[in-house]
């Protein structure tokens, strides 16, 4: 697929998750709407490795933050899954950082957490460090606005994490 046909797809895809949210978070009446998809680099958002790492981080949603699953799908963005949290906002997100901080894996996780107007909570209003690149550590928002890094040298760690969290679900080194 071209580049441009890909970003509009993909574009497309986060226009509907957003229109799926807004619609999901003005039917709570307490708690939060949870977030949790892949954030892959390259083509493909979309994988069974990707969606068993999404799987652990869904079940520690629901054992952490008493997280229900509402729904879940796969677009152009890749596969996402919608939870209601009783958690306020801030306690969710405190569970959703510990969750993607846990392992180096965990990176290629993104755990997002809204209100009922769609706010969200974010790190830097709870006053914590932004996401770090993969590859230097510096604030991956940073890296990604400068363009600072080789894009196939993301696509390489995010396959290099993919096949760590694979060897570790089956006990290989």
């Amino acid at each position: 697929m071209p580049y441009a046909e890909l970003k509009n797809s993909i574009l497309k895809a986060r226009q509907q998750r957003w229109d799926t949210l807004l619609s999901m978070a003005g039917n709570i009446e307490s708690g939060c709407i949870v977030a949790l998809a892949g954030n892959a680099a390259g083509a493909v958002k979309d994988s069974s490795v990707l969606r068993k790492l999404i799987s652990h981080a869904e079940m520690r949603m629901v054992k952490d933050a008493d997280a229900l699953t509402l729904g879940a799908y796969g677009d152009a963005a890749g596969y996402i899954v919608f939870m209601r949290s009783p958690l306020t906002m801030t306690k969710a997100k405190e569970k959703a950082v510990a969750i993607e901080s846990e392992h180096e894996w965990n990176r290629l996780l993104d755990i997002d957490i809204y209100g009922r107007n769609g706010s969200s909570a974010d790190r830097s209003t709870m006053g914590l460090a932004p996401r770090k690149c993969l590859l230097c550590g510096e604030p991956a928002a940073d890296c990604i606005r400068t363009q600072r890094h080789d894009y196939s040298d993301i696509i390489a760690e995010t396959e290099r994490l993919l096949k760590g969290f694979q060897r570790a679900c089956t006990g290989a080194h």
